[in-house]
């Protein structure tokens, strides 16, 4: 991308830096949909194979550090439970000394279909409350996340809570695995490149175009 003058602000020519997974930590919670981020970030440390824990370790956190290309780069899964990400996260951009802008969320979503994945530079938190603590520990929605489909009950019926946190069927697997291979490619795309302003913005091809309010958003807390 062009810039429009001679002099790019330091908050536009920012490389991602540090790659968050959400989930929920422990046995119980491991291959169920709210762990979808954990599952993009472990898929991408083994694709890349450099990666090792940090010397240092957030409070309720993993922090690992490795190579991709050339470049440093810090992997964070959360261990504070999904309601309390953000204080993981912020404690680590303070101890790395990074712009909200150098992180990349990998997050689940409700409102798109298994096999959709959206990347945005920034963005509300959609009522997802992993993205709406890290907002508000950080201060600003002004971060990159990619957001990838679990799709929502059959049933309107369905309790939501119980939805999320339920391991995947058999049926999602091929697409499942499908999804976190694309999810990684996003991930080392958006890592590799310098994102600039609002229209720096990637869908699968078969990402719907609908905002994810005309599903109803607010009807929920969403989880």
């Amino acid at each position: 991308m062009e810039s429009s003058g001679s002099e790019v602000p330091k908050q536009e020519i920012a490389r991602i830096q540090l790659l968050v997974g959400l989930g929920n930590p422990g046995d119980n919670y491991v291959g169920t949909r709210h762990n979808a981020g954990f599952m993009v970030v472990d898929a991408f440390m083994d694709a890349v194979h450099t990666f090792q824990l940090n010397a240092w370790q957030p409070e309720l956190g993993c922090l690992y550090k490795g190579q991709v290309g050339e470049r440093t780069l810090y992997v964070l899964k959360p261990m504070a439970f999904m309601n309390n990400s953000g204080d993981v996260v912020g404690e680590t951009v303070r101890q790395l000394s990074l712009s909200p802008l150098e992180l990349l969320v990998v997050s689940d979503d409700l409102d798109m279909e298994l096999g959709r994945l959206r990347l945005r530079l920034k963005g509300s938190s959609g009522g997802h409350k992993g993205i709406g603590s890290i907002a508000e520990v950080l201060g600003t929605t002004d971060f990159p996340r990619l957001r990838m489909g679990i799709g929502r009950p059959r049933s309107p019926e369905d309790s939501i809570i119980d939805y999320v946190l339920s391991p995947w069927t058999s049926d999602d697997h091929i697409t499942l695995s499908a999804t976190i291979d694309a999810a990684v490619q996003m991930a080392l795309k958006a890592i590799e490149t310098i994102p600039q302003g609002a229209s720096w913005k990637l869908e699968t091809p078969s990402s719907d175009n609908d905002n994810a309010n005309v599903q109803g958003e607010p009807e929920i807390e969403k989880v």
